[in-house]
């Protein structure tokens, strides 16, 4: 085959606008060996598009995923053994524990007054953001006069 005419055949591949014929016309040049010099370059390009083309997808392989189902259940079990001991155990030390009930009224009485004055503290406390948030609204309301 004439080498003007593989010029114009490989500019038409590479602008993607040969037809299968066309394509199979360049395989067979640059697989001879008579290719010109300088067209040589573009002979590995088809030289490994046919032997791309003989490649095969590899077959399905026989190995199988190690699937450690063992560990895991082993794993889950450590966990919820220990989940039942923690629980059983906060269970006979809550029995035994005073749950803070009092026998004689007097220290009853002082030790809800105790609990009284810590909650009325921190009610104040919360109080007095909220003060803050009531001072901001007023000075918004002075600014953007709404």
């Amino acid at each position: 085959m004439d080498w003007q005419k593989i010029e114009q055949l490989v500019d038409k591949y590479f602008e993607g606008n040969t037809t299968i014929e066309e394509e199979a016309a360049l395989k067979n040049y640059f697989s001879s060996n008579e290719v010109v010099e300088h067209l040589k370059q573009y002979q590995p390009l088809f030289s490994y598009l046919q032997i791309a083309k003989n490649e095969t997808a590899p077959t399905k392989s026989n190995v199988k995923p190690k699937i450690q189902f063992k560990k895991w259940i082993s794993i889950a079990a450590v966990f919820v053994f220990i989940a039942v001991l923690t629980t059983v155990l906060n269970l006979k030390t809550n029995e035994s524990e005073d749950l803070g009930t009092f026998n004689d009224p007097e220290i009853a009485y002082a030790e809800t007054m105790k609990a009284l004055k810590l909650l009325a503290t921190n009610v104040n406390h919360g109080m007095e953001s909220v003060n803050y948030i009531n001072e901001y609204q007023q000075s918004k309301n002075l600014i953007f006069k709404n």
